[in-house]
């Protein structure tokens, strides 16, 4: 399960392509106002009955602001952030925290998500048997 372009997706439902960037990656040569980089930043696996796993998966969600009133933008779209990314498809926000700083919102958000583990089942030798009557 691709959570990075759930994430992608979800922003875009709101944040179209022609007003505001999105990165996957950190940008090597900078970005253009305004913008949104997702980032995975910490993961584990519970192990559960049923050869269930329960994946936590973490994200930062960084979103850099055009340069008018930075903090009222960070706060509105930390807002938005909050009511899409609660609901993604097949995947269940857990926790959600944000701040502001130097006028850029930091968004962390965690995910779980059950996914089935596959056994290898080693099949059985065969078995003969031969059965007879008694006189």
């Amino acid at each position: 399960m691709n959570i990075t372009q759930k994430i992608a997706d979800a922003i875009r439902t709101v944040y179209p392509a022609e007003s505001c960037g999105l990165y996957t990656e950190e940008p090597e040569t900078g970005f253009a106002k305004p913008c949104f980089v997702i980032a995975p930043i910490k993961g584990g696996a519970q192990p559960y009955p049923g050869e269930r796993l329960l994946l936590e998966e973490q994200f930062a969600v960084r979103y850099y602001p055009s340069e008018m009133g930075p903090y009222a933008e960070c706060g509105q779209a930390a807002q938005t952030l909050f009511g899409l990314l609660g609901a993604l498809p097949g995947v269940r926000a857990t926790a959600m925290s944000w701040e502001v700083t130097e006028g850029t919102l930091h968004l962390t958000a965690v995910f779980s998500h059950f996914v089935r583990t596959a056994r290898e089942v080693e099949p059985m030798d065969t078995l003969n048997q031969t059965q007879g009557v008694k006189a």
